[in-house]
């Protein structure tokens, strides 16, 4: 079994565009972008009802030289599928180099390669302005898979792209926005297509304003400081399920396709919304924001010649008053029951009957990856 964590596949000064390396593990570092780990407020734009499955169960070196990615392959000989791992984190949180996010499991069951990539998040990543320079690191990552995958027994002309949540997001913007083929199949889970974020504008303007009074700009603060003030900005918009976001990218559903593209699944959570909105809302916020517009994203996609399907997951974990919750799949995918057991959304779930769930949703996510 073949796992690299933290290869650095490249380079960017601050909201600067990815420079692609070569393909090397000398460099190999577990590093992720800058954000907060500590535990959530109620202030927090990621809802409690996700606290401790939205963080690391260890503590990564955080910084700017962040665009890295790991690699979990059966063997370095063969040709096999790839599935390439967007993380989620309503685009201010995550890196594919979190613990939970261990591709071994999968890799070892479905004889599939898993390569699990970390993006630039936050001001760092989506700052307004600045280009979507986090967008611009997937791209990235996914040009030096397809160059260098072969060493890890992976085949280059097969690679599914899986996100989920905010991750799942960038991949529907790709989708509709790529002139190029940057893969041939894509899996969305619980994709909040029906999101736009509202304050982006303000957002902006109080982190300049909160660099301003500490004598800094977005270019000479420190990574720290930039940090501090976008937390600082936050808190005096309030609750915001993503407050940062893509910007100048086709609308969904868009009538754009990628080239080349050929099949994609879109997974929604039966109770998607319910780490969000109080339970009277909960109904109505999952249809709106998720279910949807996930439908008329798969009848686009489908009537431009795309193999798309739809499904839903509806598995309730004990009892849980998440219910089949936001991020309960990524449970269920990737990492270990010792890696998930502690968050909230299993709060009284049996493990034989986590490990049996988790066990089907690996085998439709792999044969899926292998089409």
């Amino acid at each position: 079994m073949i796992a690299v964590k933290g290869i650095k596949y490249a380079t960017a000064a601050r909201f600067g565009k990815a420079t692609k390396l070569s393909e090397s593990d000398d460099d190999a570092a577990i590093i992720i972008c800058p954000q907060r780990l500590s535990p959530l407020s109620k202030a927090s734009p990621i809802s409690q009802g996700l606290k401790n499955a939205t963080q690391p169960s260890s503590n990564p070196v955080l910084g700017e030289d962040c665009l890295r990615l790991s690699i979990f392959s059966p063997s370095a000989e063969g040709s096999r599928a790839v599935l390439v791992w967007v993380p989620g984190g309503a685009f201010i949180k995550g890196s594919g180099l979190f613990d939970r996010y261990d591709g071994t499991i999968l890799s070892q069951n479905a004889d599939i390669v898993v390569v699990c990539v970390s993006y630039r998040v936050g001001v760092f990543g989506f700052f307004p302005g600045t280009g979507n320079p986090g967008l611009g690191d997937i791209v990235c990552a996914l040009d030096w898979i397809r160059e260098n995958i072969s060493r890890y027994g992976g085949d280059p002309g097969r690679i599914c792209v899986c996100g989920q949540s905010a991750g799942a997001y960038c991949i529907a913007n790709l989708i509709s926005a790529s002139t190029r083929p940057l893969f041939r199949n894509a899996i969305l889970l619980s994709p909040p297509l029906g999101m736009s974020p509202l304050r982006t504008t303000k957002l902006k303007r109080l982190i300049i304003k909160n660099l301003n009074n500490r004598g800094v700009d977005i270019h000479s603060a420190s990574s720290e400081v930039l940090l501090e003030c976008q937390e600082e900005a936050l808190k005096e918009i309030g609750g915001s399920a993503m407050p940062f976001c893509t910007e100048n990218c086709p609308r969904f559903p868009s009538r754009k396709v990628m080239p080349d593209l050929r099949n994609v699944l879109v997974c929604t959570e039966a109770n998607d919304a319910s780490p969000f909105v109080p339970a009277v809302l909960e109904g109505l916020a999952t249809k709106l924001i998720f279910e949807l517009p996930a439908r008329r994203f798969v009848t686009v996609l489908r009537d431009r010649g795309v193999a798309a399907s739809l499904e839903k997951l509806s598995w309730v974990p004990g009892s849980s008053r998440l219910k089949a919750c936001h991020t309960l799949e990524v449970s269920l995918l990737l990492g270990s029951w010792e890696d998930w057991h502690t968050a909230d959304m299993l709060e009284g779930a049996d493990k034989e009957e986590w490990e049996r769930q988790s066990g089907i949703f690996k085998s439709r996510i792999a044969s899926f990856t292998k089409l």
